[in-house]
């Protein structure tokens, strides 16, 4: 049986720890991240609220309702339903006063 010189022999073992240190351990480690204080993100499409496609500006009130300046008039959402309050002559509401 021959021998190999142990510098040769330590050499696979070395890739196989950067291998797994740089490759496997950033899925690993992100598994033990925490979202916690991180905000819900919904994405709504004009047809779940019965609105144009251009919203203009948002604004909550002190009740958690949003409203938003929506090309069609203005949005209401209370967190279940949408509901579209018409301008005069159909017009857009391109702000919001609060």
């Amino acid at each position: 049986m021959i021998l190999q010189p142990l510098a040769i022999c330590r050499f696979p073992i070395i890739v196989y720890l950067v291998f797994f240190s740089t490759v496997l351990s950033p899925p690993l480690l992100s598994a033990q991240w925490s979202e916690a204080g991180a905000p819900e993100i919904r994405n709504v499409r004009p047809a779940d609220y019965q609105g144009g496609g251009l919203n203009y500006a948002i604004a909550q009130d002190s009740l958690g309702l949003i409203y938003v300046a929506n090309e069609s008039g203005v949005l209401v959402y209370d967190g279940v339903q949408w509901e579209l309050i018409r301008l005069p002559d159909n017009g857009a509401a391109h702000s919001l006063c609060y």
